[in-house]
């Protein structure tokens, strides 16, 4: 390029190395060799003007290469030019022209890189010129191809959306019902989404909705149980709905009655210490139900009842009576300080049942306490006669009862009523 762009409506020219530029009588050469500064100096001596001519010794350097190739790159509203880096290049002067270059716009005076993004018109056609800048001044100018108009591409069209496919229909609906509800199922058909389920008791004259978009494959619904109910499934998705499907009818539904548990048949056990504190009688009522064969009657002392049971198989008694014995039974080899334990097992064939009452014979702490009792007599009148022997009389037996417990014991004395005439005794 052989004139610089346009700054202000002045145009620079460019001067070959080779080629001296004159000042006055002066000649200057503005690269190699020894230059001459001009050193104006202004001295008023009788109105006249001296000029002298200082001259200044610079060390000569060459100006860096002009850049190879300048590429470019369009893009939507701007444009990148780029070039190779060049030897001895400090900064690049970087200018561009929409008119064929015509006029120039300054991109970048003292650029450090070795590419550039402008702003641009995607309208227009530009040119872009670069020139290197080193030690020894400026380079030549380089400049691009054309570019432009640019057209910006256009966006993809929106795909049209295909259409969705409505569901298939499902294949069958089962209806289960219990008491005061039915339970439809179905299997998923392709596509599916949502369910749109309904019923009638009329036989299909009328539907009430059960659900609009079920999202699974069964659904509950409180119902009569005196009426027969038919349950219709249609399936759903965005691109529509599919077919309906109707249930076999169901009902009406009798509920089974739920049994009431017969009672629990139970056994009271009752325990309590003899007259000497060493026995002690156990009675028990009887078990009333028909699953056992026996009981099983065992004792063991306070140390070893525990929770209801006798462990470590320590046993003071351990005997079995058929199911007709409720008892009293007689416990002996008791001890009077301990307290034991009593249980009363029922037995079936094979095993003990479940029912194990239980009761305690308490230690015993203090002597039993005695009641005195005589049963009830008469005695017919007797007629006694001088020198005639006197029969036997017996008389009621006094009784002591302890605990439950009785036997004869003491000695007592009789008296009569009226006394005896004078000169008769009683032994």
């Amino acid at each position: 390029m052989n004139e610089t762009p346009n700054y202000g409506g002045r145009k620079r020219r460019k001067i070959p190395v080779s080629q001296g530029y004159r000042f006055g009588p002066l000649t200057f050469y503005p690269n190699g060799g020894l230059l001459y500064k001009p050193l104006l100096l202004a001295v008023a001596l009788s109105a006249l003007i001296f000029f002298v001519l200082a001259p200044a010794a610079v060390e000569s350097s060459s100006a860096p290469s002009a850049p190879s190739s300048v590429s470019l790159n369009r893009a939507d509203g701007t444009m990148t030019a780029s070039w190779s880096s060049v030897s001895g290049a400090t900064s690049y002067h970087v200018t561009y022209s929409s008119d064929g270059g015509a006029s120039w716009s300054l991109a970048a005076f003292s650029h450090t890189g070795t590419s550039i993004t402008i702003g641009v018109d995607n309208a227009k056609t530009y040119i872009v010129g670069v020139r290197a800048r080193g030690d020894g001044g400026w380079s030549g100018w380089t400049n691009s191809s054309s570019s432009g108009p640019y057209t910006p591409p256009k966006p993809d069209p929106t795909p049209t959306p295909k259409p969705v496919q409505p569901p298939s229909t499902p294949s069958s609906v089962s209806v289960t019902r219990a008491d005061g509800t039915l339970t439809a199922s179905w299997s998923a058909p392709a596509r599916a989404t949502s369910y749109h389920v309904t019923y009638t008791s009329d036989k299909g004259s009328s539907w009430s909705l059960a659900a609009l978009n079920h999202t699974g494959t069964s659904i509950t619904i409180s119902v009569d149980n005196s009426k027969t109910y038919i349950v219709g499934v249609r399936a759903r998705n965005s691109g529509g709905d599919s077919g309906w499907v109707n249930s076999s009818s169901s009902g009406p539904y009798t509920p089974t009655p739920t049994p009431t548990p017969a009672p629990t048949p139970s056994v009271t056990v009752t325990a309590a210490r003899g007259t000497d504190a060493t026995t002690a009688t156990v009675s028990w009522t009887k078990y009333a139900g028909n699953d056992f064969d026996y009981y099983r009657f065992v004792v063991c002392p306070d140390a070893n009842f525990i929770g209801g049971s006798c462990s470590n198989n320590v046993f003071t008694s351990d005997a079995y009576y058929d199911a007709d014995t409720t008892g009293p039974v007689k416990v002996t080899g008791l001890e009077a300080q301990t307290g034991y334990g009593v249980i009363l097992q029922v037995w079936r064939t094979g095993g003990a049942g479940a029912l194990k009452p239980n009761t305690t014979i308490p230690a015993q702490t203090s002597s039993p306490t005695s009641t005195l009792s005589f049963g009830d007599a008469t005695v017919s009148m007797q007629i006694y006669n001088v020198d005639t022997a006197i029969k036997t009389l017996t008389l009621p037996k006094a009784t002591r009862s302890s605990d439950g417990a009785s036997a004869t014991v003491g000695t007592i004395t009789y008296s009569l009523s009226p006394d005896l005439p004078a000169g008769l005794s009683f032994d």
